[in-house]
């Protein structure tokens, strides 16, 4: 698959997803893009976006898009604390389909594995809601939630 790392994602991630076309938004000259049209511009040339803006799922629609997002919610983005998460990281490149998001979240050293987490037909209020009740029951076990917005 074709992934791209947003800005806010340590280059160092890329050589890490092994088995994919890994490139980064500055490699492209894309830096500083907005969310809506860097989006736009990645469901033409990639199938996975992975980024570090947690915000990402409330601000952007995936309806329609034929892009996966992979949103690294983890306790900051130094460079050891996101590549600590790679495995995590390809584990949710690999799983996620077009128009969802998957949430990684937790540290480097906690346990578990994805979980589908489907939040499609929701409002922007309910979704986040949802979300937000969902990501605090998952916050200590450190799990990777995927959150659809297919209308």
């Amino acid at each position: 698959m074709r992934v791209l790392l947003d800005e806010s994602v340590p280059r160092q991630l890329a050589p890490l997803l092994r088995g994919h076309e890994v490139t980064t938004v500055q490699r492209l000259g894309w830096a500083g893009t907005r969310n809506g049209e860097l989006l736009r511009r990645a469901s033409q040339e990639f199938q996975v976006l992975v980024t570090g803006d947690q915000g990402f799922q409330f601000q952007q629609n995936l309806a329609g898009v034929n892009l996966g997002v992979v949103i690294i919610a983890a306790r900051d983005n130094r460079v050891e604390t996101v590549v600590g998460l790679a495995e995590r990281v390809l584990e949710a490149v690999n799983l996620v389909q077009p128009g969802q998001i998957v949430r990684i979240a937790g540290s480097a050293h906690a346990a578990g594995h994805p979980r589908l987490f489907v939040g499609g037909g929701l409002s922007p209020a309910a979704g986040r809601a949802l979300s937000d009740a969902r990501a605090a029951s998952q916050r200590a076990a450190g799990r990777c939630m995927v959150g659809s917005r297919r209308a």
